[in-house]
């Protein structure tokens, strides 16, 4: 099982949670809570070498990638004009798929740079993400 599948397993479990509770509690507590939490999983994945915490870490980030995910795109349909909403998702879902293809080239390209000679079992993760070869 690769480290993919820990943070889409996160994802799945977190949405339907997530998206009730918001509808109970609101919005804000959820993008505040989520994003120091993507932050933290970040930057434990940046030094982690332990098998565990990366599973741990990509399982968090799965966790609160969903909250912020589902919280940004509802915060989005909360606030756009009903005869535009469909508009408003459909760039702001764009803006969110550009970031999804361009970060991992860019991710691999920082990686390569910082130690280019240093070979990294870490680098296939991000080859798995690129549109090419």
């Amino acid at each position: 099982m690769s480290s993919f599948s820990f943070e889409a397993i996160g994802f799945a479990l977190t949405s339907w949670l997530a998206g009730n509770a918001s509808d109970r509690l609101g919005r804000k507590p959820f993008v505040a809570l989520a994003q120091p939490l993507i932050i933290l999983a970040c930057l434990g994945l940046a030094v982690s070498s332990s098998l565990w915490a990366l599973i741990s870490l990509y399982t968090l980030f799965g966790v609160a990638g969903a909250a912020t995910f589902l919280m940004s795109t509802t915060m989005m349909a909360d606030i756009a004009p009903p005869a535009r909403s469909a508009t408003y998702l459909g760039a702001f879902d764009a803006l969110i798929d550009l970031g999804i293809l361009v970060a991992p080239a860019l991710a691999l390209s920082l990686h390569k740079s910082s130690a280019p000679s240093t070979p990294s079992w870490r680098q296939p993760q991000f080859r798995r993400h690129l549109p090419f070869p």
